[in-house]
């Protein structure tokens, strides 16, 4: 089972700032700065288009991976993804904003439910529901947003 990020409004704001406002700026600025300052911006430049890149293509890449009792989480860049075996599970908790995974070393991972679907958060629910109990601590009387 693959999960992937939902498109959020927020992601595609920044990815659109850096792209268009911070990069377009900033070579115009930069002609009458000493070399290394025209280097940094340069940089900045470069590291910004990738981040622009990133953030205007990220619901392309898999929030969530469930295959064969591991779990794999994207963390993001330059993080490498989060392996989780189904035995290292001691529990799942159901909170307002989160599954929370506690495991078997005393740590803890959250999945987050704003970066994916209704549908796939249902899906994943029933996945976690397979190799663990979950225990729900919302509030029952006004809900989560899902």
């Amino acid at each position: 089972m693959k999960i992937k990020y939902r498109t959020r409004g927020a992601w595609i704001l920044s990815g659109v700032m850096m792209a268009a406002v911070l990069n377009m700026i900033q070579f115009p600025l930069s002609t009458d700065f000493p070399l290394f300052i025209r280097s940094l911006i340069g940089m900045n430049v470069i590291i910004g288009s990738f981040l622009s890149a990133a953030y205007l293509s990220i619901t392309k890449i898999d929030y969530i991976r469930m295959e064969e009792g591991v779990l794999s989480i994207h963390r993001g860049f330059p993080m490498q993804r989060k392996k989780i075996g189904s035995i290292d599970v001691k529990k799942a908790i159901l909170a307002e904003e989160a599954i929370i995974l506690m495991l078997r070393d005393e740590s803890k991972v959250e999945l987050k439910y704003k970066f994916i679907h209704m549908d796939d958060f249902e899906k994943l629910k029933e996945a976690v529901k397979r190799f663990t109990v979950i225990e729900d601590q919302t509030d029952t009387q006004g809900g989560s947003d899902y």
